[in-house]
């Protein structure tokens, strides 16, 4: 079936962040070739933070950024203080020179051969390894590059950048999924990749109070405060710190720290879930750490001085010193220290005060008189403590403080928790070998905790009951723990989200910056679980529907919220959390001047994270059961993937025969009479992510009358049926559902051709399964001596339907000539399962016969059909569309909302979600409609249906005539107020 293709929008389309505008002013540009890019917001907040500059009133939005343009930016941005020797052939004094030597100094770029291409474009690969080493960004996976579709163009000494700026979300692919590595990169995405990787930016001396950031900050000049603040990021304190002080004060950091310059860093009253990293050129820093301020890890890759005596509370856990610490940098330790772990070779230390463990795994020189509890030496890194070599006698531990030698210890190990946005966890210390007790579960408004991962892709969680052998860290999961796939700058941070709810529904969650009765926002949602493979465009969201370019596609729910407030609000649902599909959860804004999401905000609910949350049974489909023609095999089809291996005893199946011998009949293999029905066999089978079925071998049924009944008990002896979810959840007993046959054959009444014969419409009387259909040959002619085949191999569109019952099939022949006067179509239709299938159908049986159908187009010309009348009703809050009683008139299916358009005041609605027609009457309700009814002029009120909106609509999208013929459509017929 061809669909058109969207247009490609964007070579990278990238989550936007916004940067507060306390610290990172938005200056509107007076550029001439920005005012309608895409990416205007972030050129002028860009450019109103210095970092960037036009020319000649130009920004280029679209021109390529050379080497040399982006050592400048990145300069702008870390200010740094150091520079190479230019010893570049091809580097003569331009504005970039400086910046480039400086870049290179600072091992941001690098060049070869004697050059360093400052006048070539960056490519996408190149941007990406630059932006990764200038802002330490750190990769969440192994393995995220690998969702380009172009992967493997990605060259070697890239990979690990691209992985990283894909991992943290900072780019993503177009939308064929192609990174495009060898691409050069323009001005505009490096803004925008620029204002998804920084939060905020602190050039100025002062004090900043931004409650919540939710993003990675640089301070890039001295004397700079942070207070009473939550970074749910990195701050990475650059060399433009230079030789000044900055201090943090009751800071909640969920990320690391960088530290390349300042020569005091005060940490108060503060948390560090993640790392401090001090790589200062000249090791001349100090940190201080004072009051409740708890510190995961400092990593030393330079000389420093770390002073936790004013500490209260508060601890630092861990102390490591890289193998990379320059030759001759000295590190001091003043204060009390759980673990201090040295791998740099032949390195001087100063401690004084407590050191609870000591882990030497290269020779160093430790003085000062500190007090050390416990030494773990590695081979070959005997070393002196406080004037005393150690180990002695081949001792593998001993106590440098203590005047007598103590017996042989354990290494001990640091479990560290990173909570991925929730509470701070304290890290633990264990002895090698032993297990530990976890701490108590952290919490995160409006989640769930899902338990401890031992890898970043909460793949594997971990079992208490391992013995710690080494550092390790666990990672929190979350129920819904995504982060949305594109962001749209009217969200407040950290919004949209959605919670599950004590009865499993999903709730939406919104909150907005700045809507007001005078600018209200309208917000339209998607929740999708019943079809996640197909994505949704802003368009299809407002429509309340996904799958435009394969043919509209039916969701679950699609609310819409008018917001006149900066308050939050929450949609509920009745979207239940089952089965093994991921939910995918869409927002699109818009705003009183129209302004609309350019691409969806989409929260994607994952399968794992379902299975966990999932606390619904699995129930038979549609009372799905079926026997077949040998009757010997009843198949029963669940709404929920089963647990195959939890199979029930055949006693736990009951068969009845209502009408020839009431009552149970015999359900083990001891038969006693030949006339007895057994169930001898039973196995189970998922077809689908979301079907599952069991089939029950019988044997004694020699005939079948449409009375047998089949009931379930899950309290029978053995194992119970039950679906996948992490927590299963049995089957609940059952009682005397009707077992039913596949009666094969068409009858004349389920057939139609439209008047021209151009629409075919056919509907047997079952369906194959696993939703394969039928190739057909169509010929056409007065009788079956007389035929013309009709061709078609490009012209014809096939869409079908199946309900276990039932199939059907229409038929558009969109280039073949009118039938001539009594002229008839003789269609020939043939299984066509998918590769590798066989097709079956819902009672198991291969159908390999071939169906010949000769059908004969109707007489009357299809008329255009105006609605009896449109109503609006104020008790039921709902538009009913009254319809002529018209036999031929369909809409299998329901259609799409997005056909109609309510007009009121000379302003449209496109209405959303899906609508029904019964009995010749189409009730619209207020989930349809993005206004709210009862506040209609009804007086100016009027509603069209068009099905030109979208083009090649399927059969069963729209309202039809049975022959599967669109419906012409009305146009701006009034709408009547009835109590």
């Amino acid at each position: 079936m061809s669909r058109s293709v969207k247009k490609l929008l964007s070579v990278i389309i990238i989550a936007c962040v916004v940067i507060s505008s306390t610290i990172s002013p938005v200056v509107a540009s007076n550029y001439s070739d920005t005012k309608t890019h895409w990416a205007k917001d972030r050129i002028d907040r860009w450019t109103g933070l210095g970092i960037f500059n036009g020319y000649n009133n130009k920004f280029r939005p679209n021109d390529y950024i050379t080497r040399g343009e982006l050592a400048v930016v990145i300069n702008n941005i870390m200010k740094y203080q150091d520079k190479a020797e230019n010893t570049f052939k091809d580097l003569d004094q331009k504005f970039y020179t400086d910046a480039l030597l400086k870049a290179n100094y600072a091992g941001i770029i690098n060049g070869s051969n004697k050059e360093i291409r400052p006048k070539d474009n960056a490519t996408r690969e190149e941007a990406a390894a630059i932006l990764v080493n200038a802002f330490s960004i750190k990769a969440n996976t192994e393995n995220d590059y690998l969702k380009f579709s172009d992967s493997a163009q990605i060259s070697s000494w890239a990979v690990s950048s691209v992985n990283a700026m894909a991992g943290n979300g900072y780019v993503n692919g177009d939308q064929k999924k192609r990174f495009n590595p060898k691409s050069n990169i323009t001005r505009a995405e490096i803004v925008t990749i620029l204002d998804n990787c920084i939060k905020a930016i602190y050039s100025k001396e002062g004090i900043y109070n931004s409650d919540i950031v939710n993003g990675n900050i640089i301070i890039n000049n001295p004397g700079i405060t942070l207070k009473d603040m939550t970074v749910n990021g990195n701050i990475i304190i650059s060399q433009g710190a230079a030789d000044g002080n900055v201090r943090l004060e009751n800071v909640k950091i969920n990320g690391d720290i960088i530290v390349k310059g300042g020569a005091n860093v005060y940490i108060g009253n503060s948390s560090v879930s993640g790392t401090i990293t001090i790589n200062k050129a000249d090791g001349k820093i100090s940190l201080t750490a004072s009051g409740t301020t708890a510190i995961e890890k400092i990593l030393l890759n330079s000389g420093a001085i770390i002073d936790s005596r004013d500490l209260k509370s508060g601890e630092i856990r861990c102390v490591e010193i890289s193998s990379s610490i320059p030759k001759g940098h000295i590190v001091k330790l003043y204060g009390i220290f759980k673990l201090v772990i040295n791998n740099a070779k032949d390195i001087d230390i100063e401690a004084t005060g407590t050191i609870e463990k000591l882990q030497l795994n290269q020779k160093c020189i430790l003085k000062g008189g500190a007090y050390i509890k416990s030494i773990s030496v590695a081979e070959g890194a005997d070393s002196v403590i406080n004037g005393k070599k150690v180990p002695e006698s081949n001792a593998a531990s001993s106590t440098a403080s203590s005047s007598s030698n103590q017996s042989s210890a354990k290494t001990s190990y640091i479990v560290t928790f990173q909570a991925n946005g929730g509470t701070t966890v304290p890290a633990m210390s264990v002895l090698s070998g032993e297990k530990i007790t976890l701490p108590s579960a952290p919490s995160y408004s409006g989640y769930i905790f899902m338990g401890w991962f031992t890898d970043k892709d909460l793949t594997t969680e971990f079992n208490q009951n391992m013995p710690i052998t080494s550092n390790i860290t666990l990672y929190a999961k979350w129920s819904g723990w995504n982060k949305p796939v594109t962001l749209d700058e009217r969200f407040e941070e950290g919004y949209p989200k959605f919670s599950v709810t004590g009865d499993k529904k999903i709730k939406l969650i919104v909150k907005l910056k700045d809507a007001s009765n005078e600018n209200p926002v309208d917000v339209f949602m998607l929740v999708n679980q019943m079809n996640p493979l197909f994505d949704a465009t802003s368009e299809e969201v407002i429509h309340g529907h996904c799958g435009a370019e394969d043919g509209l596609v039916e969701v679950d729910e699609a609310p819409f919220l008018q917001v006149c407030d900066t308050n939050e609000h929450e949609v509920a649902t009745q979207v239940t959390v089952k089965g093994i599909n991921n939910i995918k959860m869409y927002f699109v804004l818009k705003g009183s001047t129209g302004v609309i999401s350019q691409e969806p905000v989409m929260i994607e609910f994952l399968s794992a994270d379902t299975a966990q949350q999932d606390n619904t049974a699995p129930v038979v489909y549609n009372n799905g059961i079926y026997i077949n023609r040998s009757y010997n095999k009843i198949t029963l089809y669940f709404d929920e993937a089963l647990n195959t291996d939890s199979i029930p005893e055949t006693g736990a199946f009951t068969i009845t025969n209502n009408t020839t011998s009431p009552g149970a009949i015999t359900t083990d293999g001891d038969v006693t009479s030949p006339a007895a029905i057994s169930i001898t066999g039973i196995s189970l089978r998922n077809i689908a992510p979301d079907k599952g079925t069991v089939e029950l071998s019988v044997d004694g049924i020699n005939d079948f009358n449409n009375d047998l009944t089949i009931s379930y008990n899950k309290l029978y002896q053995g194992d119970s049926l039950q679906d996948n979810a992490a927590a299963p959840n049995k089957v609940e007993s059952f009682l005397n559902i009707p077992v039913k046959t596949v009666n094969y054959g068409i009858s004349s009444n389920d057939t139609a051709v439209s008047s021209q014969g151009k629409y075919i419409y056919i509907k047997m009387n079952f369906a194959l399964l696993d939703y394969n259909s039928y190739d057909f040959t169509i010929d056409k002619g007065p009788d079956r001596q007389h035929l013309t085949p009709v061709n078609t191999e490009s012209d014809v569109l096939r869409i079908w339907s199946n309900s276990g019952d039932y199939h059907k099939l229409y038929i558009c022949l969109d280039n073949v000539p009118s039938l001539s006067e009594g002229d008839k179509y003789f269609i020939m239709l043939t299984p066509a399962p998918k590769d590798g299938t066989t097709a079956t159908n819902f009672s198991g049986e291969t159908v390999n016969f071939k169906i010949a159908i000769e059908i004969t187009p109707g007489t009357t010309q299809e008329a255009g059909i105006m609605p009896d009348s449109i109503t609006y009703s104020s008790s039921t809050n709902s538009i009913k569309v009254n319809l002529p009683q018209v036999n031929n008139l369909y809409s299998d299916g329901g259609m799409f909302g997005c056909l109609f358009t309510l007009k009121v005041d000379g302003v449209s609605y496109t209405l959303r979600g899906k609508v029904f027609n019964n009995n010749g009457q189409i009730v619209i309700n207020q989930k349809n409609v993005p206004v709210e009814l009862s506040k209609i002029d009804w007086s100016t009120a009027s509603l069209t249906y068009s099905a030109s909106i979208h083009d090649n609509l399927d059969s069963d999208s729209q309202l039809t005539y049975k022959s599967g013929m669109p419906f012409g459509g009305f146009e701006d017929v009034p709408i009547t107020i009835v109590p």
